[in-house]
């Protein structure tokens, strides 16, 4: 299909399996259900509803607690930590509630940490699984060559401590759930024994959620888009703490803290 005969066809039109409204009484319907006549009866929890929307499956509650689990041992209401820290002085700035919490959501899209850093260890796990079937390469040879070319492998090692207080928690549930498939988090913990082996380096948490969302089909970019909603109340708490204090009060900085190199 050409370019012309492509706008053509999508002009006018907006296609959609999420959602959309409808005659009443139904009003709305997500996913094919009526908010109205099914999902407000026995108010649907918030991770289900995240389940039905992102993930298409509106029948597992098992799906629903780990994603419930993430939020958790993703809530570090810390505000030393980077995001919570812009968050917070804008805040502090007097921005309004949405602002400050745009700021840190924008803040959280690192290389290092959050959704950014998801996509890369997603895109890690789906492409050296994906490499290592298609041309029959064990995974110690594939990390091995990851080493001996200095490069950096997603979802392993942290910068202060050696191990991720949260992955045995995350991995002791995800073990007593049936998924579909388990390929891509079976390939991590191959590549974390290898890492240990030769490194002593472990994964950290980013590692088994994000092959927990491969292996429920969602892509890299989706999987972002998930993990950043699951930390927005960790983010919001850290600013509706700071909105209410009295302004630029969060890390004022005297003219002594500013040490200038120039000439």
């Amino acid at each position: 299909m050409n370019t012309v005969d492509y706008y053509r066809k999508n002009r006018n039109v907006i296609r959609t399996s999420l959602g959309g409204m409808v005659e009443p009484p139904e009003g709305m319907v997500v996913c094919g259900k009526s908010i109205f006549s099914e999902l407000v009866k026995e108010p649907m929890p918030f991770c289900e509803l995240l389940n039905l929307m992102f993930i298409g499956n509106s029948n597992s509650k098992e799906i629903a607690k780990i994603l419930d689990l993430i939020a958790v041992l993703a809530c570090y209401p810390d505000p030393r930590i980077w995001c919570h820290r812009a968050g917070r002085l804008a805040a502090s700035g007097k921005s309004s509630p949405g602002e400050c919490l745009a700021t840190a959501v924008s803040v959280y899209e690192s290389d290092m940490f959050g959704g950014k850093a998801t996509i890369k260890c997603m895109q890690f796990l789906q492409n050296g699984l994906k490499y290592c079937e298609e041309n029959n390469v064990s995974v110690t040879e594939f990390i091995e060559a990851k080493l001996e070319r200095k490069e950096i492998i997603r979802g392993f090692g942290r910068p202060v401590m050696k191990t991720d207080e949260r992955v045995p928690v995350f991995m002791e549930a995800l073990n007593k759930i049936e998924l579909p498939s388990k390929k891509h988090l079976e390939f991590a913990l191959e590549c974390e024994k290898i890492l240990v082996d030769k490194k002593n380096i472990y994964m950290n948490f980013a590692c088994p959620y994000s092959a927990f969302f491969l292996d429920l089909g969602l892509t890299p970019e989706t999987g972002s888009l998930l993990i950043t909603t699951l930390v927005i109340p960790s983010l919001a708490a850290v600013i509706a703490e700071e909105l209410p204090r009295e302004p630029e009060n969060f890390l004022p900085m005297s003219i002594d803290d500013l040490e200038y190199c120039g000439e």
